[in-house]
Formats: C-alpha cells, sequence, structure tokens
C-alpha cells in the first residue's frame, strides 16, 4: 500500500507526540518510557525494576480529577511522566501538586515515615519559550541536611524546543522527534543537527510513529470510519513487524556476541528469557560459519 502509507504518513507528521493521547500511548511501552526516563536522568537505570503502577491513573482530590499519563516503581523512586503541548498548560502549583501526590501515595497505610520513596515529576513541553532545555526543583527546603532527604520530591520541566542545546546525542534525538513529531521530506530540515540515520533515531521515529498511528486508528473508530481505522491497522501490522525484525536482528547480535566471549549459555538463557536449546542453536550457527 505505498501511496495509503505516504498519505497516512503525511497525516501522521501534523501529529504532536506530546498531545495528551500519542503520549499517553508511547508512555505505555515500557521499553520507551525507560529510554526516556535513562535520556532526561542522565544515567542508566535498571530496567528490570521499572514497574508499571498503572497507564493511566485517574483520582478525584475533593471532586478534582487528576490523571497521571505514565507513573512507574523503579529502583530511584516513584516516576511521574507528562506531556504538555505548553508550559501554560502545566503551571507550577499544579506540577507541585501532582509530584506531592505521587509522593505521599508511596506509602502503605500502616507504614512508617521511613518508608516514603523518593518521588520524581516529569513534564515534557513544546513551548516557543526560551527557558533551559531542562529545569529542575528540589522542595525539601535549606532545613534539610541530608541531600538524599533534600532529592526526596524532585521536579523536572523539560523544554523540547530546545532540544539543540542539550549535550547528550541520544537526549537531542528524543526531544527533537517529540517537538518536530514524524519526519517526512516535507519537514526533514527541521531536524537539521540530528544524525538521522543513527539506529536510535530511526528506532524512536518508529515508536512514535506508532504511537501517532494507534491514536489516530482510535479517532477514526471512534468517529465510526472502519474504512480509515482498516487502514491504519495494516499500517501498524507493518510497522510492528519491521519493529520486530529490527529487534530480532539486535538480539541475535548480542547473543553472538556474548557466546564469542565465552559467556555461559544458561547465563545468555536467563538474560533473553530463552530456553537453553534456543541459545545453543545461536551457537549452532557460530560454529557453523566458524
Amino acid at each position: 500500500m505505498p501511496n495509503d502509507r505516504e498519505s497516512i504518513l503525511q497525516e501522521l507528521a501534523t501529529l504532536n507526540p506530546l498531545d495528551d493521547r500519542a503520549f499517553k500511548i508511547l508512555l505505555s511501552d515500557d521499553e520507551q518510557f525507560a529510554v526516556l526516563l535513562e535520556a532526561f536522568l542522565g544515567k542508566k537505570l535498571d530496567e528490570d525494576k521499572i514497574i508499571n503502577i498503572n497507564g493511566e491513573v485517574v483520582l478525584s482530590v475533593k471532586g478534582r480529577l487528576i490523571r497521571l499519563d505514565a507513573l512507574r516503581d523503579t529502583d530511584i523512586g516513584y516516576v511521574n511522566m507528562e506531556g504538555q503541548m505548553d508550559a501554560t498548560g502545566f503551571p507550577f502549583k499544579r506540577h507541585v501538586f501532582h509530584g506531592a501526590f505521587v509522593y505521599v501515595n508511596g506509602i502503605q497505610k500502616s507504614g512508617s515515615w521511613g518508608e516514603l520513596k523518593p518521588a520524581i515529576s516529569i513534564v515534557v513541553y513544546k513551548d516557543k519559550g526560551s527557558d533551559d532545555a531542562i529545569e529542575t526543583a528540589s522542595l525539601c527546603g535549606s532545613l534539610i541536611k541530608s541531600d538524599n532527604d533534600k532529592k526526596q520530591l524532585q521536579l523536572m520541566a523539560i523544554n523540547s524546543k530546545q532540544w539543540r542545546n542539550v549535550e547528550s546525542e541520544e537526549l537531542r534525538i528524543y526531544l527533537s522527534t517529540l517537538h518536530n513529531g514524524i519526519m517526512t521530506d516535507e519537514n526533514k530540515d527541521s531536524f537539521a543537527g540530528v544524525n538521522v540515520n543513527s539506529v536510535a533515531f530511526k528506532n524512536f521515529q518508529r515508536s512514535v510513529k506508532m504511537a501517532c498511528a494507534l491514536t489516530k486508528q482510535q479517532e477514526y473508530k471512534e468517529k465510526g470510519d472502519d474504512f480509515m481505522a482498516i487502514k491504519y491497522a495494516t499500517f501498524l501490522s507493518e510497522e510492528e513487524r519491521v519493529a520486530a525484525e529490527v529487534k530480532g536482528r539486535s538480539v541475535a547480535r548480542e547473543i553472538y556476541r556474548l557466546l564469542m566471549n565465552d559467556v555461559p549459555i544458561k547465563e545468555i538463557a536467563n538474560m533473553y528469557q530463552l530456553s537453553i536449546e534456543e541459545v545453543e542453536e545461536f551457537k549452532g550457527d557460530l560454529l557453523q560459519y566458524a
């Protein structure tokens, strides 16, 4: 469906990934949540310890609804991530409120104060302002002497418009995509300064593309337009097939590398949740071409 695909890509290019529904779908992918979180915090996290508490938390506080796009329990504490089209849509007091809500809900009914885990509230917004790319605030006051306690509640505001000013190449890739959306021949100049041929860029673009396509498919379903919903289902199937092939090749290369470095088969099997027989097949391939 070359023509259908091109028309779909043109339509998807009009959607911004920070749009409420698209960003929620993107964050529902645990792998993408982990990728963004690592880029934003600038340090590697234990992906096995990132637990999806709920794809979307909706609660009422004194009659006011609170919607959390993506809340995770991680090895560094609770993390909430939100997307906003502009900074005015997420004022500082609302940011504090969400962060505090995440923090206070980190204790069990009969738990002690010592059980309270740190909480980080992250807002990524598309804005026309010139604010710093990343701004953080720790909200525990100067009376607290312990550095750990000072970091019990942290707020992070990320201005996607300033993606050119970040040092990390991967962060530049993610923010440029969140800001500019899906790259086409018409808007590729907007990505000047990003290595659009890198694996990281292509993988993240594909994830964003699928999130936006799911958004449009849901919209057409809600409108009762079955024809367009089916077109998007076909598009998504193709994207998922390509993504699975790419991931499969990447995993295979890593397994071959581990085998060549004499990492035990059982350890590799546990690492990739494979059977010992499946890993032995990889080893058989290596021996065949050795």
